[in-house]
Parts: structure tokens; sequence; C-alpha cells
């Protein structure tokens, strides 16, 4: 059986794995016990003068379970209790989905810091993460487990928000929160057309990049910045693909691929284009599964295996062994459930995919042929016509989106 403090240290070390928040121990008077701040003081203050500890009272009289807490729309801290309230565990700040370097200087509005002191923490925010509320939610859960043993769900974690009172000219925060509205909306959107596989959102993600939060200059560069920003639209993705009904193995491999890419990226264009690369091939892959999600669970597995390789040669006997089925018998039962032959679903799949290519990678004609196992270029392009009515070359020209 682990000790409290096993289980804490293994929370500190499984969190700062995926995102670097520090951890925060105060006692029962809100008395600095321990933490992992590089800025103990400054942030301490930070905190404080953010009025957390009117929400911690307020909090406490009536619940000794956790809570988030959201200071001017922006800077959030995750609080949670012993069981005796002996003692307070905060992790933060973090900033919620939003990230945006403009407003540093209108959060610390307000505040008793020195000019000095005002830059030490404007460049510390820079490295401070972006953390949508599921997520949130979620290290609230993990760390009331971890200080008490206890399970809860989703619902259990409340959520408090202040917003202070300032006498500065609050027109431009106003504009940025209007802004950052509409992105929010716009993200929702997105989501839910993963979710239901809707493959109409070229439009869309042209609208969402020009709503999205404008990065300053200097930050045009920093490609950890872009990189955390595209990883976390990924993870959002792919639990909306999963939720639209795409296998969780599936959308995990896909994720974890593109997250490689995300990482080893070399200019900000690159992010830009490997974001809606993966928007797009999520969005396909649900629809592609919602046709086959009423089939007997042998010929789903067919599809699966299909819609997952299509760069494989696939064969009727191959696929026959796969599932223990007889070829004849495969042959007849997937024409029955899907309503075309084999040989056609497993060359609709390939120009689906070499229509994706054409569209977000910069391969030739050649490359994509070869990558899709065709025997040449001439004979994938005759394919390519034949299913969609124009070559591949012009299909690219007018849907390419890189």
């Amino acid at each position: 059986m682990l000790t409290k403090e096993q289980y804490m240290e293994a929370y500190r070390q499984l969190t700062a794995s995926f995102s670097p928040i520090w951890d925060w121990k105060y006692d029962e008077h809100l008395r600095v016990i321990s933490s992992g701040c590089d800025h103990e003081s400054l942030f301490h203050q930070l905190m404080m003068e953010c009025e957390i500890e009117k929400a911690i009272t307020k909090h406490r009289a009536q619940s000794d379970l956790p809570f988030i807490y959201i200071c001017d729309s922006t800077l959030c801290w995750i609080v949670a209790f012993e069981k005796d309230q002996s003692a307070i565990y905060i992790k933060g700040p973090f900033f919620d989905t939003l990230k945006d370097p403009e407003t540093y200087d209108g959060l610390l509005l307000g505040h008793d810091l020195s000019p000095e002191a005002k830059e030490v923490l404007k460049t510390a925010f820079l490295h401070l993460p972006a953390i949508p509320s599921n997520m949130a939610t979620a290290l609230a859960l993990m760390l009331h487990y971890a200080i008490r043993q206890e399970t809860l769900a989703e619902q259990d974690i409340a959520i408090r928000v202040t917003e202070r009172h300032r006498t500065e000219d609050t027109s431009v925060a106003t504009d940025q929160l209007q802004r950052h509205n509409k992105h929010w909306e716009m993200e929702d959107e997105i989501l839910d057309k993963v979710r239901r596989g809707d493959t109409n959102i070229s439009g869309l993600l042209n609208r969402f990049t020009q709503r999205a939060p404008e990065i300053p200059e200097n930050l045009q560069r920093d490609l950890n910045y872009g990189r955390q920003n595209i990883n976390m639209l990924l993870s959002l993705i792919s639990r909306a693909a999963v939720e639209g009904g795409l296998p969780r193995k599936t959308s995990f491999a896909i994720c974890g691929q593109y997250r490689r890419r995300i990482n080893a990226s070399s200019s900000m264009r690159e992010l830009g284009a490997l974001g809606n690369e993966a928007l797009t091939e999520y969005v396909h892959r649900v629809s592609s599964m919602k046709k086959y999600r009423h089939c007997s669970k042998q010929i789903q597995l067919c599809c699966e295996y299909i819609n997952n390789h299509p760069e494989e040669k696939i064969t009727l006997n191959y696929l026959s062994d796969r599932i223990g089925y007889t070829p004849y018998h495969l042959s007849r039962k997937f024409k029955q459930e899907m309503g075309c032959s084999l040989v056609e679903y497993i060359q609709d799949v390939k120009v689906e995919r070499a229509q994706f290519l054409l569209r977000t990678r910069e391969m030739t004609v050649d490359e994509i042929a070869a990558d899709l196992n065709y025997a040449s270029g001439s004979y994938f392009s005759s394919v390519f016509r034949k299913k969609t009515g124009e070559s591949p070359t012009e299909y690219r020209r007018k849907h390419e989106i890189i």
C-alpha cells in the first residue's frame, strides 16, 4: 500500500511529464509549506492579490472537495484539501485554453508590484501552459485521489471565478474577451464536426485561423509555444473522434504519429499545416467509420484494417485468414453488409487517402501512387479519375490546403 507521500510524488512526476505546472502546499492558514516555483514569493503574492484566499474560505464553508479557481477569465489554479483541512494543495497557475501574451500587462494591472517584478512575471507567463477545462478537471480529480485516495466524478469539481474591480480602461480587455469567445465557439464547432464526421470543414478551418488570438511578432519563431498549442488542439480532436465512434486504439495511434511530427517541426508554417492535416484526417476517419458501424464485428474488423493500412496490398485471402472466414464467405458477407465488393471498398479507401495526401502533402503523383502500392503512377491516375471524375493534378489544384 502506497503512502500519501508516494501518491503525491507519483502525481507530481506524472503531471510534470505532460505539462510543467508548479505544486504548492500550504497550511490551514495559507502559509507556504513547500513549492516547486522558481519565483515563489512573486507568484505567492500574485495568488493572494488574485483573492484566492477569499475563494478558499468561501469554498471550505461549503465543501472539502477540490475546485478550480479562475482569475480575470485567464489565470487558473487547482485547489484541493486534506480531509481534516489541515493542509491545502494548490497546482498552478496556468492559463485556460487561451494564451495571449498581449494580455499580460492587463493581468498585472492593479497589483502592488514593482516594474522589475512585473517583467519577471511576464517572462514567466511565457512558459506557463494553457490547459483546457476538461484537462484541468482531470488534474483536479487526480490531485484529490493522490491526497485522499478517494475517487470523484467530474461533476464533483467546482469552478470559482472572480473578476477583480479595476479603475483602468478595460475596453481593450473587453475586445480581447469578445475575440476569445468567438475562438471558443469556433473550437466547439470544429470538435462537433469531428464527432459527426462532417467533412465540410474547409471554410471553417479558414475562419478558425482568422479568429485565433494573434501571436506577437517576437513569438512567431517560438516553436515551443506553437507546438504546445497544436498539441493541445490535437488532444481535443483525438478525444472528439473517440466520442464520435472512432476506436480508441486507432485514434490514439494517429495522435501519436502527429505528435512526433509536431515535436520535430521546424517552422510555424509547418505547425499550421500539421494542424490542418490532423483535423482533416480525423474528420475523414470518423466519417469512414460511420459507414460500417452497423456491420457485424468481422466486417468491421476488415474495414478498420483496410482504413488503417491503405498503403498495403490487401487481398481477400489475407483478410479472410485474419477473421477466420473462407474467402467466398467473406466476399459474399462483405457485399451483403457494405453494399459494395471488397475490391471496390479497398479502391475507395485508397482513393480517399490519395485525396487526403493531395490536399495536405507536397508529394508528387508518382510518390503518392508508390505510397499506396499502385503498380504505376499512370494506373493510379486512371483509377483516381474513374472514381472522382478528375485527374490527381486537377483535384490538387482545386482542394489543396497546404
